[in-house]
Formats: structure tokens, C-alpha cells, sequence
């Protein structure tokens, strides 16, 4: 089992790293030296690149298919009424749910 420390360590190594930085400081990406389109472009890099720390989901391993029932629905009533912007995502996997932010 991972720890909280290793998730940690990961992050801050992966935050301090000579990529991560060079991408912070620049407006066109750093690997293929081109411009960005727009804001969401260089997010997904400084994601991408380790800069941007920020989880972009969560995986649910369910011990059951009704632990998998009750999940979807706790899912689906929290999306319920919610503008698709603020709605989260799943995506089902053999084995657990993937829950995805936008």
C-alpha cells in the first residue's frame, strides 16, 4: 500500500524538478517549443510537467457490486441539478469507478 508520504515525496520531487520550473516561468511549452493556444493549454502542461499539483480525480474501489450501486447513485445525485461544469464524471474500470473532475 502506498503511503501518504510517498504521494508526497512524488509530488514535491516531481514540483522542483528543472521541467516543472523552466514550464512556470514560460508561455510556450517547454518540450515542443510552442506556443500555447490558450490558459487550459499551458494548465494541462504544468499538470502534465509536475508544476501544477492540483488531483484531477480519485479512484473507488468498491469491495462489491453493491458497494459499485451505491456509488453510481451517490454519484449521480450528487450531479443531479448541477450545472454540467460542476458535475463529476465516472468512468468504470474492471475492478473500481474512476471519479473525474472537469
Amino acid at each position: 500500500m502506498y503511503t501518504t508520504a510517498l504521494t508526497d515525496y512524488c509530488l514535491e520531487s516531481a514540483n522542483a524538478s528543472k521541467i516543472a520550473a523552466a514550464q512556470s516561468g514560460s508561455n510556450i511549452d517547454v518540450v515542443n517549443n510552442v506556443p500555447f493556444a490558450d490558459d487550459d493549454a499551458k494548465k494541462d502542461a504544468l499538470l502534465r510537467y509536475g508544476a501544477n499539483t492540483t488531483p484531477t480525480g480519485i479512484n473507488i474501489y468498491p469491495k462489491d457490486f453493491a458497494g459499485t450501486d451505491a456509488i453510481k447513485a451517490y454519484l449521480d445525485a450528487y450531479n443531479e441539478g448541477r450545472p454540467e461544469a460542476e458535475q463529476k464524471r465516472r468512468r468504470e474500470k474492471e475492478g473500481y469507478l474512476q471519479a473525474l473532475q472537469r
